[in-house]
């Protein structure tokens, strides 16, 4: 209580740098938790201050005002002639940066202690350091709640543990919004691709910083994330469940998100988040922009493919998705997988086609949110100039990729993988329903009605192309497409994907359909042969 009363009267009468002056020069090895110096001996003593009483000690200077942690740091030790936070050891050093005032953990926005921290993390990746799991697990919800981010919004959507939520996948950032992403609808629960996209969507805003408020430091979260994935340990302590909710239920991590998810939202915001920002003139210090260099190096280190994907974006973090996918899913190498799909032909001598009954698995669930994401969400033409948006994707190149992959995970049984994608494509893009309602398909449905588009028509457009069209080249010209009639030969080498894959003709003509009179989106000869 003297200490206390001390800082108080300080901080009433403006001389807290002379309060802090005294007590650094009256109490530094309370201050600093380590041993007494005798000086007549010139030994030190064996029993040094407690923690706790340094961590007290330290609280009350945190709380008597927003700059005294400013002014702490800036105090140089007698005996080592360091500043104050280079003369704590590394115990003392782990124990104050979790320290927690107001809701907000001061010690991580400093510039010192966070140079320690990335520094630590760097050497835990290279095996020279071994940083406590509490210790990650704390500094991941500290870097949430330094935001303001309400960690209670990182529960699952009906607090159910569900093993197909455990890879999460990307959806737009420009799409995400505070509505419709509580409430799930009661098709969702049985829909795990619907149900993944959710619980991305609500990851993803929850990391979302209000506008009063620090960003994320994503230069200490994602590598925290990283290593807490590698020990297979969840981004929550048990200690910390009960202060995240109201409710006198227990709580259990499986409630909420797992780090890899946690880890995918943080990596796909990252390079598109800001510098940090604050409106408020009381905390001094901003810290600089997102190192993606040192991330990336990380979860190359981490061996954590979908990270990086996230993190790198644009079409070069699709590739390594759906390269991903094909890894885990055949064996497929990550190099061998890019140049598979980066081929301007379909080639599948690298695959190995094995005789085996199609099943829905997680790989397939992951391309299905990928052409979710990069080819049915898209709703304007915009959305077709990659070459002028950053982080876009060709939607007629997603939508080859992916269905190239497909094709590779069910190659054994194409039919049925197809049929089952077919039934997917149909019910997803509405046309399952106008079909059966009105016993043909919805562009007869809708043949007078000019008023009407199909409102996936753009989608419909890009499936086709990826479909029908042989490969990435340009539009032929009439001379050309007239020579190719004239001399079968020169086209006889390529085949559509639709044909390798043997999807249903009545698929192929409705979405055929559903696009006609969009510029390329229909082969010259298919249109001939649907107007006939």
């Amino acid at each position: 209580w003297p200490i206390k009363c001390l800082l108080s009267v300080g901080t009433e009468r403006e001389y807290l740098q002379e309060v802090l002056t005294i007590l650094n020069n009256t109490i530094p090895d309370e201050l600093r938790h380590r041993h007494l110096e005798d000086e007549e001996k010139e030994e030190e003593k064996t029993v040094a201050p407690s923690l706790a009483l340094t961590k007290n000690l330290v609280q009350l200077i945190l709380e008597s005002d927003a700059l005294a942690l400013e002014m702490l740091m800036g105090f140089v030790d007698d005996r080592s002639g360091t500043t104050f936070w280079q003369s704590l050891d590394h115990s003392t050093r782990l124990a104050l940066s979790l320290m927690e005032t107001n809701s907000f953990f001061p010690f991580l926005r400093h510039p010192d202690v966070r140079a320690w921290a990335r520094e630590q993390l760097d050497l835990c990746f290279q095996g020279k350091s071994d940083l406590p799991t509490p210790w990650l697990q704390e500094v991941s919800v500290a870097c949430l709640k330094n935001a303001s981010c309400d960690v209670d919004d990182l529960r699952f959507l009906d607090d159910s543990s569900d093993p197909h939520l455990e890879p999460s996948e990307p959806y737009d950032i420009d799409t995400t919004s505070d509505t419709g992403v509580g409430e799930l609808d009661t098709g969702c629960r049985d829909n795990p691709v619907e149900r993944m996209k959710l619980e991305t969507e609500k990851t993803r805003n929850a990391l979302l910083p209000s506008s009063k408020s620090y960003g994320i430091d994503y230069d200490l979260l994602i590598p925290t994330l990283l290593l807490l994935e590698i020990r297979n340990s969840h981004w929550l302590l048990p200690l910390q469940l009960s202060t995240f909710s109201a409710t006198e239920s227990t709580e259990t991590e499986e409630q909420y998100v797992p780090t890899q998810s946690l880890l995918n939202a943080a990596c796909h915001l990252a390079g598109r988040a800001p510098g940090s920002t604050s409106s408020s003139s009381e905390e001094p210090f901003l810290f600089a922009g997102f190192d993606g260099k040192s991330a990336m190096k990380q979860c190359y280190q981490a061996k954590n493919v979908v990270a990086g994907a996230y993190l790198i974006g644009g079409k070069n973090g699709f590739l390594l998705h759906v390269s991903e996918v094909l890894h885990r899913g055949i064996g497929m190498s990550i190099p061998d997988a890019e140049s598979f799909l980066l081929k301007d032909s379909l080639d599948l001598t690298l695959i190995v086609e094995e005789s085996k009954t199609f099943e829905l698995t997680d790989g397939h669930q992951k391309l299905l949110l990928l052409l979710e994401e990069h080819v049915l969400g898209i709703k304007t033409f915009g959305d077709f100039d990659f070459a002028h948006n950053r982080g876009t994707v060709d939607p007629v190149f997603c939508a080859r990729s992916i269905l190239r992959a497909w094709l590779c995970l069910g190659l054994g049984d194409r039919a049925s993988s197809s049929s089952w994608l077919g039934n997917w494509l149909e019910d997803r893009l509405g046309m399952k329903s106008s079909a059966e309602s009105s016993g043909d398909t919805p562009r007869s449905k809708n043949k007078n009605d000019a008023s009407v588009p199909n409102k996936h028509r753009l989608a419909c457009a890009s499936l086709v192309r990826s479909l029908l069209w042989p490969n990435n080249a340009a539009t032929p010209t009439k001379k050309e497409i007239n020579a190719a009639f004239e001399e079968p030969s020169v086209v006889d080498h390529v085949v559509p994907l639709a044909s390798t894959m043997e999807f249903e003709q009545k698929l192929l003509i409705e979405l055929c359909q559903s696009c006609l009179g969009l510029v390329e989106s229909v082969p010259p000869p298919v249109v001939r042969e649907i107007q006939i």
